[in-house]
């Protein structure tokens, strides 16, 4: 993992935030749709908070009490601390890190997977291949990236504060280079 330059990851990181807003925007997922894939569930899945911490910190039966926000900076803090000491504190850091590089590309994959069906539909390739919507999925892996974007920020030692101010400059340099200035 080595030393990253934190400026330089932190402008990823606020890039990547602003460039999930085009799926979220085409595909008008609200701040409720991603509040339920972490709270409540959806269809037949576990909500991602429960699933979370039985799956990668061995706490069973957990149920959320605070807002989706307290929520999720909580369990990163205890799903990290949990890896770091069964695994030691690099290799526990690693495998939550590595965690949120699968996630990009899982994301990657449904968006990939949304324009293949959007352009082969009504095709015989699209119902050969039982292609279907998969907007749900991509509700799940935004939340997927989001939430796990908090490992690194934790582990790299980044606040909010510091993605807000950086995100406040990034969009404005955005619009000045797209829409002129």
């Amino acid at each position: 993992m080595g030393k990253p330059d934190r400026y330089a990851l932190r402008k990823e990181m606020v890039d990547t935030l602003v460039v999930l807003q085009h799926p979220i925007n085409f595909l008008s997922i609200s701040e409720q749709e991603l509040s339920d894939v972490a709270l409540v569930g959806v269809g037949e899945k576990e909500a991602k908070i429960p699933r979370t911490y039985r799956r990668a910190a061995e706490i069973k039966d957990y149920v959320p009490t605070n807002g989706l926000q307290s929520e999720l900076a909580a369990m990163a803090d205890a799903v990290l601390d949990y890896q770091r000491q069964t695994k030691g504190h690099e290799k526990g850091t690693k495998i939550q890190i590595y965690l949120a590089m699968e996630e990009l590309l899982e994301l990657m994959r449904e968006l990939s997977r949304h324009v293949r069906f959007q352009d082969t539909k009504n095709t015989t390739d699209c119902k050969e291949k039982k292609l279907a919507d998969n907007r749900t999925n991509i509700v799940e892996e935004i939340f997927d990236v989001l939430y796990t974007m908090r490992y690194v920020m934790i582990v790299q030692k980044i606040n909010p504060k510091q993605i807000n101010q950086l995100a406040a400059l990034r969009i404005k340099d955005v619009r000045d280079r797209e829409m002129g200035s």
